[in-house]
């Protein structure tokens, strides 16, 4: 399952070929009617059907099911995501290879203007053969206000800059924040605040200094440390960009 609802794998009868399909209910909200929100996802996909990149997972189309029900077709990633692996441990040069394929996949989306909106290791997944490739960009913000219909948390707010949780104008650079989240996340085995309420994480994150990971700086690469800085700033303008971080020593190595 995903925050969206449940994810199939499913193959092409025809040719043999597997597919994700993620099956997403939709709610009337502010106004729109189910109808109106799969329209609107329907234009989305067939642009993103466009954005070819062996960092991301890609879209294939999508169709209706039910009046209120649809399945979004994209690449089946036999290996999982980051969210399942990282609490097994991974090591720095894991760290470093997942990191870098996945700075790939978001320079690439960010130098079309797409932002993320929900970065997180959750999102970024291994293909059957170990390719590092993000999910669920492009429609987030449309399915993300469907989920949020259902007065449910959309996601963790443990990946959110302060940005966003303040409910300002935000850009790339709000998946920059999210992206030092995950880094830490994979690092330690789980992102800071795990353990904490999520409102009181909502509160915390605007208003204290950025998170850091949760041992030693001793025990940690050096290079690591600099990297999750440079993601990490509280302002967002002060953030680098992913084509600067994926010329990074610590993801280059």
């Amino acid at each position: 399952r995903s925050a969206f609802g449940c994810v199939y794998r499913a193959v092409l009868k025809q040719t043999g070929f597997i597919l994700a399909v993620k099956e997403i209910q939709l709610h009337d909200i502010r106004g729109q009617t189910a109808t109106d929100q799969q329209a609107m996802i329907e234009k989305e996909i067939s642009l993103l059907k466009k954005c070819v990149h062996r960092n991301t997972v890609q879209y294939y189309g999508c169709c209706r099911r039910a009046a209120n029900l649809i399945w979004i077709l994209t690449d089946f990633c036999g290996g999982g995501s980051m969210a399942d692996a990282a609490p097994s441990g991974l090591t720095f040069n894991e760290v470093a290879a997942v990191l870098g394929g996945a700075l790939g996949g978001l320079t690439f989306l960010h130098a079309k203007s797409i932002i993320h909106r929900d970065l997180k290791s959750a999102n970024i997944l291994l293909s059957s053969d170990g390719e590092v490739k993000i999910a669920d960009f492009g429609v987030s913000e449309q399915l993300t206000q469907t989920v949020k219909n259902r007065n449910t948390v959309v996601g963790t707010p443990l990946f959110m800059s302060p940005e966003v949780i303040l409910g300002a104008d935000y850009a790339t650079s709000a998946d920059i924040w999210s992206f030092g989240i995950t880094a830490i996340e994979l690092a330690d085995g789980m992102p800071p605040h795990w353990n904490e309420n999520p409102m009181r994480v909502l509160f915390k994150i605007p208003h204290l200094p950025a998170p850091t990971p949760s041992h030693s700086t001793s025990a940690y690469d050096p290079a690591y440390l600099d990297f999750i800085q440079l993601c990490l700033k509280k302002k967002s303008d002060e953030r680098a960009n992913a084509m600067t971080l994926l010329a990074h020593p610590f993801v280059k190595t």
